[in-house]
């Protein structure tokens, strides 16, 4: 499990053995059942935690409307950040949305790191100004998109959260409503790819883009009609050539037939 965490450490800054073992004997392990909460509303977040196992949500209420503000899986952090930095009452709660582990730090501890080691200090500076940029560019997002280009963009960076997340969590995160959510999941996985490729051959093939079959058949009909009229014409002159002419057949009269 401390690989995972060594692993995220290295892409800020890497750290020495020594570095990284006493960071590490500061970290509890923790364990969260579903729908556990790690805070909530109105207490002091004591911890920062990296999701070592499971699915984790960050959350308040508006009304008695859950407006959720993070989804956090494997390799990430989530707390309430602004209660566990100043020391204030939570307005968030975190939760579980499936059994999680998570390695967590105490504001006391992580004080004694960044005393100890410049390291560590400048990795932890590195880490809360990604997340800080993470959280603008997505309020950002959420002002400069409409609500399709927020479900496509999310579609696109998160596709394995749509089958681990329920419709509802993801809906509240991206700020729509669920019939909303529903509808554009709806459209995006209505066909497979092979019916979709068959409705395409079909629609291909469909007679507003083939001539009639009736205009095909009366084409040739009329086709016809003109070959027998040529052929019956050409038969007329022929007769006429060949038939005698009047005066062969009845030689005028003689003389003495007066």
């Amino acid at each position: 499990m401390l690989d995972a965490l060594r692993q995220y450490l290295s892409r800020y800054v890497p750290l020495s053995n020594e570095e990284f073992a006493f960071l590490a004997d500061k970290l509890v392990i923790r364990n969260f059942d579903k729908k556990q909460q790690l805070v909530n509303v109105g207490e002091v977040e004591t911890s920062l935690n990296f999701i070592v196992k499971g699915l984790l949500r960050k959350f308040f209420y508006r009304d008695k409307t859950e407006v959720i503000t993070q989804i956090a899986r494997e390799g990430e952090i989530i707390s309430s950040s602004a209660s566990f930095l100043s020391g204030t009452p939570s307005p968030y709660i975190v939760e579980a949305i499936e059994p999680a582990t998570v390695f967590s730090i105490s504001k006391k501890h992580l004080e004694k790191l960044y005393d100890s080691s410049p390291r560590i200090e400048r990795a932890g500076r590195l880490i809360l100004t990604h997340l800080f940029l993470q959280k603008e560019e997505w309020e950002q997002g959420r002002i400069r998109m409409d609500t399709r280009e927020r479900f496509l963009h999310f579609v696109q960076n998160n596709p394995d959260l749509l089958q681990r997340v329920p419709q509802k969590y993801l809906a509240s995160y991206l700020n729509m409503k669920p019939e909303t959510f529903s509808r554009f999941k709806h459209l995006l996985y209505r066909r497979p790819p092979a019916e979709q490729h068959k409705a395409s051959q079909t629609s291909l093939a469909s007679p507003a883009s083939q001539p009639p079959k009736a205009s095909q058949a009366s084409q040739s009909s009329k086709a016809s009609h003109v070959s027998q009229a040529s052929r019956s014409s050409k038969a007329s002159q022929e007769s006429q050539l060949s038939r005698p002419s009047a005066k062969s057949v009845n030689p005028p009269s003689g003389p003495g037939k007066k």
